[in-house]
């Protein structure tokens, strides 16, 4: 076939089939998103109590009136919500919006991370967004409510200007990588890693080493360097310290690999597992531009994060949460491959529908995880239907017992103990107890089991949501060492607390008893108040051992 002729069918060919994926990938994409509308992850709610107390004029702090503590580790994303929570706006509404516009701003880049690659035409371009939406679980990482979404947009936008600077050298674009790094280091700490690798790769990849140092010094002081500090020395006189206390629950304990790291690190590799095989095919072929440092920078920040996340307890990795800000690098570079794949496609002595259907058939076998799930959640929410049905689920009933209990009139003097510390902490706006510390600072420090049940008694919680297995043993798994509750439940001072119903739920998840103060002054109220509006039932006797009883 003439040369002539191929250009024009690869000019063809490829916009119609680009046409018919967008329609299909953002069919799906909504329809994962209305699916998943009822969508609650107690954990946002962390966040949201954080920046509504913000802004309600206590400042970035759990409990007001009382030594702030940091438990969240989304400084900027907590800023950003306040003003509109101040304005009596849905926080989980706006979440979802700023990451929806994040999503949109990640294809975006993907549209210029292609340009940048070589491609000439535009539905190249749309191709590479497209795909970046259907390999990863963006979609339902937008429901969720939290930074993920914004971050990734951040660092991955830092990666872009690192490569324009490592083509260029160009200083505009290293201050561009500062910003960002910047932001992306104030939604997640982690994120400060990425200036981290490409200051090692400039200095051990550029000749002249004093002059590169002194670039970054020159880029970064004020645009990196001097704001991080500033925001370090106000965490250290605000909060007493520079580490938050998720990084004591999940970071400080021994041993190199994390049990619950590792499956996230597994699951991350797993689920983009086409963009693996691809990255791997683009060491065998010569890409349309060639990009050797960058691609070294690139496989520096997949494997220096994969690292880093070895050694993270990352329990709550819902959708694969804190791997995800990879997947864009790691699209990145599986470029060759998906390049010459689409050349073999375009250029195949083939009719056009035929070349279409099998670059949209590449396409969904490539980059859809499960296309047959992704159609059924698509159709379930057009005929109206939600991913969770089941109002008795953990998540769902934990929400609803939120607000019935908010409008107990005395909440603003009660101490709630529990485990689970975001939706009941947020609209109750009770004094809160997080008995898994990461929101309280004694707790996220301390291992000894006899100091932390003496902190405990301490406080005077006057309700405890106790949570315990189905077959009535006490939960001896979780974050933090008071979650074994059968460690201390055998403690006299619970015989300073009555049974006061329970919480059930469905799906094979733990129950949650509530154990109520005896000295608290409206304790009859508070009773009668649980066991209309928030018990599910009443033992009759209560079927585990705690305190001096035993059932």
């Amino acid at each position: 076939m003439p040369e002539k002729m191929t250009d024009r069918r690869i000019q063809w060919d490829l916009p119609l089939a680009v046409l018919m994926l967008a329609l299909f990938v953002f069919a799906m994409f909504a329809g994962t998103m209305i699916y998943h509308r009822d969508m609650i992850f107690d954990d946002s709610f962390i966040s949201y109590r954080y920046a509504k107390n913000l802004a309600q004029g206590y400042g970035p702090t759990w409990n007001p009136g009382e030594a702030p503590t940091e438990g969240y580790t989304n400084f900027l994303f907590v800023v950003l919500l306040a003003p509109f929570i101040r304005m009596g706006m849905n926080p989980l509404l706006v979440a979802r919006i700023i990451s929806l516009l994040a999503a949109a701003g990640l294809a975006l880049l993907c549209c210029l991370l292609s340009q940048m690659h070589g491609a000439a035409r535009r539905s190249r371009s749309v191709f590479f967004a497209l795909a970046f939406i259907a390999a990863t679980r963006t979609d339902l990482l937008v429901m969720l409510g939290l930074e993920t979404v914004l971050y990734a947009f951040f660092l991955f936008l830092a990666f872009l200007l690192s490569v324009v600077h490592l083509r260029s050298r160009s200083s505009a674009a290293l201050s561009g990588v500062g910003i960002c790094s910047l932001a992306a280091g104030l939604l997640r700490p982690e994120g400060i890693l990425l200036p981290a690798v490409l200051a090692g790769v400039l200095l051990i990849a550029q000749p002249e080493r004093k002059k590169t140092f002194m670039q970054l010094v020159r880029c970064w002081l004020f645009t990196l360097a001097l704001p991080m500090a500033v925001y370090m020395g106000w965490k250290r006189l605000y909060y007493g310290s520079f580490l938050p206390n998720p990084f004591f629950i999940k970071a400080s304990a021994g041993g190199f690999i994390r049990p619950e790291g590792f499956w996230s690190v597994l699951d991350f590799l797993s689920y983009h597992r086409a963009l693996v095989v691809l990255m791997l095919m683009s060491l065998f072929v010569k890409p349309a531009v060639c990009l050797p440092r960058a691609r070294i920078y690139a496989g520096s920040i997949v494997a220096v994060y994969l690292l880093f996340y070895l050694r993270v307890d990352t329990l709550m990795d819902a959708c694969g949460r804190f791997l995800y800000p990879l997947a864009p690098i790691l699209l990145f570079l599986a470029l060759p491959a998906i390049d010459k794949l689409l050349d073999a496609i375009a250029r195949a002595r083939l009719p056009q529908a035929v070349t279409c259907a099998l670059l949209c058939a590449a396409f969904i076998l490539l980059f859809y995880f499960d296309p047959h799930g992704a159609v059924l959640s698509t159709r379930k929410a057009m005929l109206g239907k939600s991913a969770y049905p089941n109002p008795e689920s953990l998540m769902q009933k934990e929400y609803r017992v939120a607000k019935k209990l908010s409008e107990y009139a005395d909440i603003q003097n009660v101490r709630i103990a529990c485990g689970d510390s975001g939706v009941i902490a947020y609209f109750t706006g009770a004094k809160f107890l997080d008995t898994v510390g990461l929101n309280d600072g004694f707790i996220a420090r301390n291992r000894d089991i006899d100091l932390l049940t003496d902190y405990f008694f301490g406080e005077k919680p006057t309700l405890v949501f106790a949570m315990a297995n189905k077959d009535h043993t006490w939960i001896d798994y979780g974050h933090g060492p008071l979650l074994k509750r059968t460690d201390w439940m055998r403690d006299p001072r619970w015989d300073d607390y009555i049974y006061a119903g329970t919480i059930t739920t469905s799906g094979g998840m733990y129950d949650l008893h509530l154990m109520l103060r005896k000295d608290y002054e409206q304790m009859e109220e508070l009773a009668d108040f649980l066991a209309a509006r928030i018990a599910d039932r009443m033992y009759d006797p209560f079927p585990l051992p705690i305190g001096t009883y035993v059932p």
